[in-house]
C-alpha cells in the first residue's frame, strides 16, 4: 500500500488522501494533486478531457433526443471518446467521423475539449418524368 507519491513533473513527494496499490497509482494521483505549473495545466487539461467525454454521452448516447439525433451505438461512443483521448494526448488535432445515422462527429482538442454534431439534410431527385 502507498500513502505517497512523486509528482512527475516536479518531483515532489506528496502524501495522498487515498491508499493505492501501486507506486504508479501514487506517483498518478500525486500528479492531480500537486500544485506546480506543469501538474495544475495536465490537471485543467484532464478535466477538460472528462467534460469532453460527458459532452460525446450527451450529444451521442440516450441524451441526443434532446438536440434532434438519434443515438448511436455503445461501441461508437465508446470509439469516439478514445479519439478524443489520441486528441487530448496531441496525437490528432481533430477528427471527423462520418456516423451510421448520416450525421458527422468533429473533435477537436486544444486545451479544451470541443464536440461537434451535425446532420444536414439534402435531397436530390434524378430520372425522366
Amino acid at each position: 500500500m502507498f500513502l505517497s507519491g512523486a509528482c512527475e513533473f516536479c518531483g515532489q513527494v506528496l502524501a495522498l488522501d487515498v491508499e493505492v496499490d501501486s507506486k504508479r497509482e501514487a506517483d498518478n494521483e500525486a500528479k492531480m494533486i500537486c500544485r506546480c505549473r506543469e501538474a495544475m495545466e495536465y490537471q485543467a487539461r484532464q478535466r477538460s478531457l472528462e467534460s469532453g467525454i460527458e459532452r460525446i454521452d450527451e450529444l451521442f448516447g440516450e441524451r441526443c433526443e434532446e438536440y434532434g439525433f438519434n443515438p448511436v451505438s455503445e461501441e461508437t461512443v465508446a470509439k469516439l471518446k478514445e479519439n478524443l483521448r489520441v486528441c487530448a494526448e496531441g496525437g490528432f488535432r481533430k477528427v471527423t467521423v462520418s456516423l451510421e445515422d448520416g450525421s458527422t462527429a468533429v473533435l477537436k482538442f486544444d486545451d479544451i475539449a470541443e464536440i461537434e454534431r451535425k446532420k444536414s439534410s439534402k435531397v436530390k431527385l434524378s430520372g425522366k418524368v
